[in-house]
Order: C-alpha cells, then sequence, then structure tokens
C-alpha cells in the first residue's frame, strides 16, 4: 500500500498497539511477529481465517529460513510502524513504500517489489484521456478524487514536499478506512476517480461485481518501491531478512509468488 502515515496520535497509538504486547519478542523467541493491515490484497488480506497475499507468503518464507515461525498480527495501518519503532512487533510487512520521511523511525530491508500509483476510473468515463502524467494531473485539477487513508495516493493529491508531490490543484479529496466503501462510491458517481497501487488497483477491477463497472487508467503516475521495516539500529535482524531476500530472490522465490498472486 505505498502507505505514508506513520505517526498517529499518543493515545491512539497506545489503544491500538496495547493488544500486541504480547507478541513482543526477545532474540531467542521461535517466532518471528509480522505487524500487517490486512486489507490490501494481492498483498495482505484475511480470507477463510487465514492472512493471505504476497507479503504474508514473502514473510512465513523470511521466517522459515531463520529457523522461526511467522506469527501475524493485523492492525490498522498507522499503528504498524509504531508497532515496529517500540518492538511490539518484530517487523512490518504491508505493501510499505520506502521513503525519507519513514526512514526516520524505521530502518528498511532490500526492496522487494516496484509499484506505481494509478487511477482506477468508472468503465464509461470519458474525462481522464491522458496517456502522459502531465496529461493526468491536468484532468485531475478540481476532481472529487478518492483515496484511501494513509495510503500514498492521499499524499499524492494533497502535496508533500518530502515526497516530491506539488499536489492536484483544487482537488477535493474524500478518504476511506478501505477501498471497498471508496470503489462503491466511484460507481455511485459520488467521486470522479479513484487513486491506488498498480497492482491493488487491477485486482479490485477484475474481481466480482466489479468487473465491468470500473476500469484502470494503465499509466503509472508514481515510481515506488516495497519493503520490510524494522527497527530503527536494530542490525542483526535486518541483515537477517536481507539475506533471506537475496536467498529467495536467487532461487526464483520472489518470482514465484509474483507469478501465484498475478504481480
Amino acid at each position: 500500500m505505498s502507505k505514508v502515515k506513520i505517526f498517529v496520535p499518543v493515545l491512539i497509538a497506545i489503544l491500538l498497539i496495547g493488544g500486541y504486547l504480547a507478541f513482543q519478542k526477545n532474540d531467542d523467541s521461535p517466532n518471528l511477529t509480522v505487524a500487517t493491515n490486512a486489507e490490501f490484497p494481492p498483498f495482505e488480506n484475511y480470507e477463510n481465517g487465514e492472512y493471505v497475499g504476497f507479503d504474508m507468503d514473502l514473510c512465513r518464507e523470511i521466517a522459515a529460513i531463520m529457523g522461526k515461525t511467522a506469527v501475524i498480527n493485523n492492525m490498522e495501518f498507522d499503528a504498524t510502524l509504531v508497532a515496529v519503532s517500540t518492538g511490539n512487533t518484530d517487523i512490518a510487512a504491508t505493501g510499505l513504500t520506502v521513503n525519507e520521511k519513514r526512514k526516520k523511525s524505521v530502518d528498511f530491508s532490500d526492496t522487494y517489489y516496484a509499484v506505481g500509483q494509478v487511477l482506477v476510473v468508472r468503465a464509461d468515463d470519458n474525462v481522464f484521456t491522458g496517456t502522459t502524467v502531465q496529461e493526468l494531473e491536468a484532468q485531475l485539477v478540481g476532481k472529487t478524487i478518492g483515496a484511501c487513508s494513509g495510503y500514498t495516493g492521499q499524499t499524492y493529491i494533497e502535496g508533500d514536499a518530502e515526497w516530491g508531490y506539488p499536489g492536484i490543484k483544487d482537488a477535493k479529496l474524500k478518504l476511506y478506512d478501505g477501498i471497498s466503501t471508496g470503489v462503491i462510491d466511484l460507481q455511485n458517481g459520488k467521486l470522479d476517480v479513484f487513486i491506488l497501487d498498480d497492482a491493488v488497483a487491477r485486482k479490485i477491477a477484475n474481481e466480482g461485481a466489479n468487473k465491468g463497472t470500473i476500469r484502470v487508467i494503465d499509466k503509472a503516475l508514481t515510481v515506488e518501491n516495497y519493503a520490510i521495516a524494522v527497527k530503527k539500529g536494530n542490525k542483526e535482524l535486518l541483515d537477517q531478512v536481507n539475506a533471506a531476500i537475496k536467498q529467495l530472490k536467487d532461487a526464483g522465490k520472489i518470482d514465484e509468488l509474483i507469478a501465484k498472486w498475478g504481480l
């Protein structure tokens, strides 16, 4: 999820994280605890009583290489990096985009997947006809745009100097806690457009009742990379995660997971 928010008010952070204190680890723990927000298919989702998705498989593979068992802790996205930075979970894997702002609070592993923000529109849309980033940005001016709270899309529309995004002029941004509600509003004409990570957007546009009602404008507005977050200064764990990622890349396992999840 190329998501961007990493700070929440202290009280909210305490409430969100409090339930996960039992998972705090020491070095000889048999488990690798993973903070995620399981509302971001095909990277993380909760289906049939199980956490599934590319990131979830990746974390289980990393844990196995380390001789551990991955224990998935689902929480609000804003809590995931807080949980890592305070040591209440070992790592966070939730479609995390690497940027300088986040590097101030956590360390990142080597990257494992490249993404970009794209626009999702109604199937009959004839407004967003641009074929370049500049043309699409011009067509976004003054529009009602949906984005998930904390995702990169929000920052792209609002603008953020640290991310290098100037923002979209006169945009009417509507934020959602989850993707599905935003998609429904798009289908019902309450939004002009929705902005999402490309792989997620394609999956959403092609599943179930959404198919044929919405479509993706296949031009990435950004270039981003996903990585795993580790507590700042925990070089031992970071080195272990990086070594596992390298082993998985060299063995072709990450490519297998990309194919498995249709990325």
